[in-house]
């Protein structure tokens, strides 16, 4: 197995045995990551990762304990081992064979979403993703880039369509192409009425760098997966800050 750790982490008990362990028990585990809690506050989950990602019917990432900004307390809630979809890079555990099966990371991607499109690639090729939420470790966060950087929009919005071009089938592809170009027109709108120029900007560069590189994107398409789940991160946003 190998483990890629982001130099913010705190570790503040083993675990390597329990990770270990965990891809011994299961053999079509490719991906894990165990429990990531915020390093500013350890009763609060980590933006970047928390207890394993899952994608939204429009295609937008969130994680079990964090749904857009909104980080849940973590009261246990999550201390087992459950298949998703997508496990953290801040502390990325994946298998050796599952590692050079897939090539290792995309090249094209840079600082976001590289993560989410290998866990994407491998499942297409059977292997599954899991979040050993028996072991925790403390993340920083932050550190190479603010959540509200412009820099952080244009990524996170350029990536997430190359992920998606490459590993969606055709249908929902489209579909999420589409809405993408409609929610971050109206995104732009905003950011432009707030006088927020870098961020209108950070929309418009990262769709026309999208599109650049959407034929390349196209050819790496190989096994493709439908693996968004019938709900919204935003009505889960909703819902955790009504009742929280």
């Amino acid at each position: 197995m190998y483990c890629l750790l982001n130099n913010d982490v705190q570790i503040s008990s083993p675990w390597v045995a329990s990770m270990k362990e965990l891809f011994l028990e299961h053999q079509s585990i490719g991906f894990a990551q165990p429990k990531i809690v915020s390093l500013h506050d350890e009763s609060v989950f980590d933006y970047a990762g928390a207890a394993g990602g899952y994608l939204d019917i429009l295609g937008f990432p969130y994680c079990r304990g964090r749904y857009l900004n909104y980080c849940e307390k973590d009261q246990g809630q999550y201390d087992n081992q459950q298949d998703v979809t997508w496990v953290s890079g801040a502390a990325f555990w994946v298998r050796k064979t599952t590692f050079n099966q897939l090539g290792g990371f995309d090249e094209d991607f840079f600082m976001h979403f590289e993560e989410i499109d290998l866990c994407l690639r491998g499942k297409a090729e059977g292997w599954s993703a899991m979040c050993n939420g028996t072991v925790k470790i403390a993340h920083l966060g932050g550190g190479t880039l603010a959540t509200s950087h412009p820099k952080k929009l244009y990524y996170n919005i350029r990536n997430s369509l190359l992920g998606y071009t490459k590993n969606i089938r055709l249908v929902p592809l489209l579909f999420i192409i589409l809405l993408r170009l409609g929610f971050d027109f109206i995104l732009g709108i905003f950011f432009f009425i707030t006088l927020r120029f870098g961020h209108v900007w950070a929309i418009v560069k990262a769709h026309n760098s999208f599109f650049w590189i959407f034929r390349k994107a196209c050819k790496h398409r190989k096994k493709t997966i439908s693996p968004f789940r019938m709900q919204s991160v935003f009505l889960k946003f909703l819902t955790a800050r009504i009742s929280a």
